[in-house]
C-alpha cells in the first residue's frame, strides 16, 4: 500500500493506477456520521486510542492518520464515506463495507435520494446477514455477504446456507488457501457473483482471473493491474 488505508489519498492513487473500483470500510460515529475506518478504534492507525462510536466525527477529524505511515502524509484526517464518492472518477465503483452489526441507515439514505450513491457507482458488502437484509429491502443497489471461509470449515453446504439466509446478491469470499480457491470455483460454476479478498498473491490473482471472477480485492493495485495487463497480452 503507497498510501494509508482508508484515506483519500490511498482512493486517489488506486484510481490513478487504472482500477475500477475502490473498497473501503464504514463504520458510524457517535453522532451518527459515516466514516472511512477499518478498525472499530484509530490505536492502529494514529497516536489516537479514539474508539469510533465513541466519538463524534468533530472529535475523529483532529486525528492525524498519515503521519505514522509517511511524513509526507501527515495532516490527513479520515474521511466521511461522501467526501469518498465525492472524489471517484465518474464512472468507477466503490465497494463499501459496512462494518458493525448495527447502523444508523439515515445518512446512507440520504446520499441514495441525492444521487450520491446508486446502483450504477456502488456495491455494498457486509459481514452480518441483517445488515445485508436491510440494505437489500431499504435500497436497489446490490449487497453481498462476506464470509471467511475458516470461520465454517470450509464447508460448501454451510456458506451456501448462510448466503441463502441473508438473502445475499452474491458471496464476497477471503481467499487464504488452496479450500477456499476450490470453493470460490463452485460459486463461480453456480453462476455467482464472486468477490474475492484481500489478494496480493500473483498465483492466486492469475488463477482468480482465470476462474472470472467479478472482483479481486487487493491492498496492492499496481501489481493486480499488472497481471491483468500480463494475462491481455497473453
Amino acid at each position: 500500500m503507497e498510501a494509508p488505508e482508508n484515506t483519500l489519498p490511498a482512493y486517489i492513487k488506486a484510481w490513478e493506477q487504472g482500477v475500477d473500483a475502490v473498497e473501503l470500510d464504514v463504520r458510524e460515529t457517535k453522532d451518527k456520521r459515516l466514516i472511512c475506518i477499518h478498525d472499530d478504534s484509530l490505536a492502529r492507525v494514529s497516536e489516537s486510542e479514539y474508539t469510533i462510536s465513541q466519538e463524534t466525527l468533530a472529535a475523529l477529524k483532529t486525528v492525524d492518520v498519515g503521519s505514522s505511515r509517511s511524513i509526507k502524509f501527515a495532516n490527513t484526517y479520515i474521511p466521511l464515506l461522501k467526501e469518498a464518492f465525492d472524489c471517484k472518477p465518474e464512472k468507477s465503483k466503490i465497494f463499501v463495507e459496512i462494518k458493525p452489526s448495527k447502523i444508523s441507515f439515515n445518512e446512507l439514505k440520504e446520499m441514495v435520494e441525492t444521487g450520491v450513491i446508486s446502483k450504477l457507482n456502488t456495491h455494498f458488502l457486509g459481514f452480518y446477514p441483517n445488515v445485508v437484509r436491510s440494505l437489500i429491502k431499504r435500497f436497489d443497489i446490490p449487497a453481498t455477504l462476506s464470509i471467511i471461509p475458516a470461520f465454517f470449515d470450509y464447508d460448501y453446504k454451510k456458506i451456501s446456507s448462510f448466503l441463502e439466509k441473508s438473502k445475499s446478491f452474491g458471496i464476497s469470499q477471503h481467499i487464504d488457501s488452496k479450500k477456499s480457491m476450490n470453493l470460490i470455483k463452485k460459486f463461480k460454476e453456480e453462476g455467482k457473483y464472486c468477490i474475492t479478498w484481500t489478494v496480493n498473491n500473483k498465483k492466486y490473482m492469475r488463477d482468480l482471473i482465470e476462474l472470472g471472477v467479478d472482483a479481486i480485492i487487493t491492498d496492492n493495485p499496481k501489481k493486480l493491474m499488472k497481471v491483468i495487463k500480463e494475462k491481455r497480452n497473453g
